[in-house]
């Protein structure tokens, strides 16, 4: 794969993750979700920890910003944000 994610990936994974549920009892969906969710917040907290870093090199908000696609704002947001919520 490219690196390019296709709509044939996108609708195979689909099927591939409706199939799962279906043979998932509750507890085995509550037990994934929260997984996932863990996961996710990491996710949050790394990409906070890595603007805390460039801010740290001397790089700019606006720097920084533009790397993530973002206004300033919306990265000084994210460099508070370690959690989904």
């Amino acid at each position: 794969m490219s690196g390019h994610v296709t709509d044939g990936y996108i609708i195979a994974r689909a099927m591939q993750l409706t199939v799962t549920l279906m043979s998932m009892s509750l507890d085995d969906l509550a037990r994934a979700h929260a997984e996932l969710s863990q996961r996710v917040n990491s996710l949050y907290a790394d990409r906070a920890a890595l603007i805390l870093d460039a801010r740290a090199e001397g790089h700019t908000w606006q720097q920084i910003a533009d790397v993530l696609g973002m206004t300033p704002h919306g990265a000084i947001k994210a460099s508070k944000m370690t959690t989904a919520d």
